[in-house]
Order: C-alpha cells, then sequence, then structure tokens
C-alpha cells in the first residue's frame, strides 16, 4: 500500500497577492508589539519612579520622628506605609507608656529622653576585698600594707 505524498508548499508558488498582503498583515503586527513593548518600558520607568518616591518617604519619617519602630513599618502604596508609620508610633508610645513607671531618676533631662539615650549601668559595680581593720596594726605594718596595696595598683 502506497502512501500517497502531499506535496510541499513553495513559497514561489504564493502568489504575488497574496505575499504583498501576508507581509502587511505581519508588520502590522509587527509595529503593534513595538508600541505594546514601549507601553511596558514606560509602564515599567514609571513603577520605578513610584518605588523611589515611596523609598524616600520611608527614609523621610524613619529621620523625621525617632519614635517610628522601623521593623513594624510594610506596605506597597503610601497609603499603607502611612497607616503602617501610625501603628508603629501607637505601639512604641504603648511600650514606652508601660516602661515609663520604671523610670526613676530624678535628672528631668533624662526622665524625658529616649530610651535609646539612657544610660543604665551593666551591674554591680568591681568587687574588691574588703578593707581590713588596720587600727590595731602597728606603724611598720601599716606602712607594709600601704606598699602593698599601691604594688598592686
Amino acid at each position: 500500500m502506497e502512501i500517497e505524498q502531499q506535496p510541499e508548499e513553495n513559497p514561489a508558488a504564493i502568489a504575488p497577492e497574496e505575499g504583498a498582503a501576508r507581509l502587511q498583515e505581519l508588520e502590522g503586527r509587527v509595529r503593534e508589539l513595538e508600541g505594546e513593548r514601549q507601553q511596558e518600558s514606560e509602564g515599567r520607568q514609571k513603577l520605578a519612579e513610584q518605588a523611589e518616591a515611596l523609598r524616600q518617604r520611608y527614609l523621610a519619617v524613619l529621620r523625621a520622628d525617632p519614635t517610628v519602630v522601623p521593623e513594624l513599618i510594610e506596605g506597597q502604596v503610601l497609603e499603607e506605609i502611612e497607616a503602617s508609620v501610625m501603628r508603629a508610633r501607637t505601639a512604641y508610645e504603648r511600650i514606652a507608656a508601660r516602661f515609663s513607671n520604671f523610670a526613676i531618676d530624678v535628672n528631668p533631662v533624662a526622665a524625658t529622653a529616649p530610651f535609646n539615650q539612657i544610660r543604665v549601668s551593666s551591674g554591680a559595680g568591681e568587687r574588691k576585698p574588703p578593707e581590713p581593720d588596720t587600727q590595731g596594726l602597728k606603724p611598720l605594718d601599716k606602712i607594709a600594707y600601704g606598699l602593698a596595696l599601691r604594688e598592686r595598683n
């Protein structure tokens, strides 16, 4: 049984009118795609500008208000960022109010300073052995004790 072969299309066999019409159709499609590409490029540029504006706004908010906790700021548009700034500020104020009862400081400047500027000691002072009672020592023993202290320091 023989398989009937169909003749291959020969590009030269296309009528000139059909080729011209097909060429115009393809050229129109190319112009259409170039226009879409230009619009996408402009859209990307606009998005990049908006992202930079958001970043600048974010940095300005952080510089202007030290009570804003940066880790709590989120959002993709300006309204979302501003709402999260308000939440971050509220959270800071709530925590500051909770810890303000613990501040025992007679210095009014230190009492109003932000928490990151208040200095707190890291613990008890240096441990030193108790000073021996030198009242009952002889004068030479007192001198020897004083010289020994000087050598240690």
